[in-house]
């Protein structure tokens, strides 16, 4: 292993997983959800519930950078210089990806411990993909074109707030207040406030990531000092398959024990409230899962993220390229989601089926206020199969 064990490492990420896992299984919470949800039919709950994470993450974040706690500018999301085409990019072949696929990386994983097949053939495409673009076949065409491409910073610091020279505090109090406001007036709308509190808490999960690597699990005198990260899972599921090819180990395993928290804690919700159900895809979905989990992996490794690596610990710190990405994530859901649809109208069956579909969707909309027990085959809003 690349760097020594630490206990709280290993026992803070897999608290955070639990968590993780239990919040995103009663809550359904999906970015590909709040992208979907709202193209099909304007419903902005899932969004509402991105929304409210996203504030919760960059307000904390800030406040533990300006206390001087956590040293989040030593991140690798805060790099000195931007890969502007690899963040848009791959963000948008990793969003192509999950609408193929059928979730964004932490729903894939909530789903395979409900007992989705079609879940945990994803997750491997994520992981053989991702580990190709990071340590395989295609690792020297992603570095060759971030060198040619990427844009080196004089500042050494791609925060948003030192890009565009203005004092600390202004883009998160802008982020807190503007985020308040959007989700105030939403929730009186939409009746939103399950998933305002479902994505809050993944946002205060975020801060706390920050908390453990960047302040429990730091110790200047050992013999390689790690840097601050939060929740991510491209990343460990390279480095699980990696393992699995190679026998090689890397990272310090607080991201690996995320993924392991986050199914135990999905397991064992799933199992408390008999949502638990081994499901199996078809022929044809088998296929879309297999190619939306490679573009997924290969997508994520390019974009430096998925769209909880990313889009949330990422865009935590106001880093630009972490921003560029989730764009081209939302970019390439909102394509990939028109491809299907127009896949099914080319077959000739896209009345049926998507009426079907939407009815599935409004079923499968729950918040935490409507007190609603999922049936047992629900497997949560437009993140099918």
């Amino acid at each position: 292993m690349e760097q020594e064990l630490n206990l709280w490492l290993i026992g803070g990420g897999l608290l955070l997983g639990v968590l993780f896992g239990v919040i995103v299984q009663r809550s359904r919470f999906c970015v590909f959800a709040a992208v979907s949800n709202w193209a099909l039919m304007r419903d902005l709950r899932q969004a509402h519930g991105y929304l409210a994470a996203v504030t919760v993450a960059v307000t904390g974040t800030a406040l533990l950078e300006y206390t001087g706690l956590v040293p989040v500018g030593e991140s690798i999301y805060r790099g000195t210089r931007i890969d502007w085409l690899g963040a848009i990019g791959g963000g948008v072949v990793f969003g192509f990806g999950v609408a193929l696929a059928g979730g964004c990386a932490g729903r894939l994983l909530v789903r395979a411990a409900e007992g989705s097949a079609g879940a945990l053939v994803a997750l491997v495409a994520v992981g053989a993909g991702a580990a190709a673009s990071a340590y395989g076949v295609l690792a020297p065409a992603r570095t060759e074109l971030a060198d040619v491409t990427a844009l080196a910073l004089t500042s050494g610091d791609s925060s948003l707030t030192v890009l565009l020279g203005m004092p600390f505090w202004v883009a998160p109090v802008a982020v807190a207040v503007g985020g308040v406001l959007v989700i105030a007036a939403g929730v009186r709308r939409h009746a939103s406030g399950g998933m305002v509190l479902a994505g809050s808490l993944i946002g205060a999960l975020i801060v706390a990531g920050w908390i453990i690597t960047g302040y429990l699990a730091r110790d200047e005198f050992a013999a390689a000092v790690h840097r601050p990260a939060s929740l991510a899972f491209a990343g460990p599921l390279a480095q699980f398959m990696r393992y699995v090819t190679s026998g090689e180990i890397t990272g310090n395993g607080f991201l690996l024990a995320i993924v392991g928290g986050a199914l135990a804690g999905t397991l064992a919700s799933a199992a408390l409230r008999g949502n638990f159900r081994w499901t199996m895809p078809s022929a044809p979905e088998f296929i879309r899962i297999v190619v939306g989990g490679g573009l997924m992996g290969i997508g994520a490794v390019f974009a430096g993220g998925c769209n909880i690596g990313q889009g949330l610990t990422g865009v935590s710190t106001l880093s630009l390229t972490s921003l560029l990405a989730i764009a081209g994530m939302a970019i390439g859901m909102r394509t990939g989601l028109a491809w299907l649809l127009h896949l099914d109208q080319a077959h000739g069956n896209h009345g049926q089926r998507f009426a079907r579909w939407q009815h599935t969707l409004r079923e499968r909309l729950t918040v935490a206020h409507e007190h609603k027990q999922l049936a047992p085959h629900a497997n949560g809003s437009s993140c099918r199969s």
